[in-house]
């Protein structure tokens, strides 16, 4: 019987840790100035998780002074599905040339990195 009782309480502590942890889930993407070895500075989008290592060698969050901000577009891949995705302002119009649209695509979030060209 304690079995039993100890069994569900571990799992109802592990079921409320979960929902807490998708509650406080960062975002998907983060926008970083990076400076690379040269000093020269560029935007770049990075995952939560690489922006912290980018943080710790001086990099900033948020776009670099200047540079032209990311646009999320809609995407149709070439088997027909569509995805949103994040791209700089020199992919921008090869994306709109093969039929892409400003906006994210329905109820979709941006993939991070997934066109940084």
């Amino acid at each position: 019987m304690k079995i039993k009782i100890f069994a569900l309480a571990f799992a109802a502590a592990l079921a409320l840790s979960m929902v807490a942890s998708v509650a406080a889930a960062p975002p998907r993407q983060s926008t970083m100035c990076h400076t690379d070895w040269f000093g020269r500075e560029r935007t770049i989008i990075v995952s939560p998780w690489t922006a912290r290592f980018h943080e710790r060698h001086g990099d900033t969050p948020g776009p670099c002074e200047g540079d032209p901000a990311p646009e999320t577009i809609c995407h149709t891949t070439w088997r027909g599905r569509e995805v949103s995705l994040v791209v700089w302002p020199r992919a921008f119009a090869a994306h709109m040339r093969h039929g892409d649209t400003v906006g994210a695509c329905g109820e979709d979030e941006p993939q991070d990195g997934s066109e940084i060209g």
